[in-house]
């Protein structure tokens, strides 16, 4: 039986959609033949936007439905998808049953596209500020050796977030790793760390 919402979902991200920023979309993500982006489809709209109708269906969707918009050529649908997962966990808080089924869920959709790759880490930015850093650390440690410079960017701005929460947790993640961590994922990470200790780290000194 096909739900309603979702169908209403696609329709309202559709009426956003922007032929103009869709071109753009596919240029800035390298969707051409060959391209680590090859086959992505763009509707052209943009975060805010997503952001507002994840808040509005993820409460109506199930993990079924979102399965449906995660396995879609449709690179919005996938990223509101995510959203929408993010949502469902900061929600179900107080049932920690619920909230390891969702992270189980979103675990086993990790994909190998550069694109979803980046926000699989980012998203996990709501569940730091909740202080619960062990998703961010497990997706942290399994994308260490990305080639992708963004993905180090991006590994290491979650990392500098999970520090600024809590300085002995990230210490401890990176006494195993740092001197073998891409230098651009570690120089994230480490930004806030007091200047000494900063250098110590960029030379292998720890």
């Amino acid at each position: 039986m096909i739900n309603m919402s979702l169908n209403e979902l696609k329709l309202d991200l559709r009426n956003f959609s922007n032929p103009e920023r869709a071109e753009k979309s596919k240029r800035y993500f390298k969707t051409g033949k060959g391209q680590y982006g090859e086959g992505d489809v763009f509707l052209g709209i943009s975060n805010p936007q997503i952001r507002a109708i994840a808040k509005k269906y993820y409460s109506k969707l199930s993990l079924k439905d979102i399965q449906e918009l995660l396995n879609d050529k449709i690179h919005e649908y996938r990223l509101i998808a995510l959203i929408m997962l993010v949502e469902k966990y900061k929600k179900a808080k107080k049932d920690k049953h619920k909230q390891a089924e969702i992270f189980e869920f979103y675990l086993k959709n990790k994909s190998e596209n550069l694109w979803e790759k980046r926000i699989a880490i980012l998203a996990t930015f709501a569940f730091i500020k909740q202080r619960n850093f062990g998703e961010s650390l497990f997706i942290a440690d399994s994308l260490m050796n990305d080639e992708h410079d963004l993905i180090h960017k991006a590994v290491g701005w979650m990392l500098r977030e999970v520090g600024k929460k809590n300085m002995p947790v990230l210490e401890l993640f990176l006494s195993t790793r740092y001197k073998n961590m891409p230098r651009t994922m570690l120089r994230y990470a480490i930004e806030k760390f007091p200047e000494e200790k900063r250098k110590r780290y960029l030379k292998g000194e720890i």
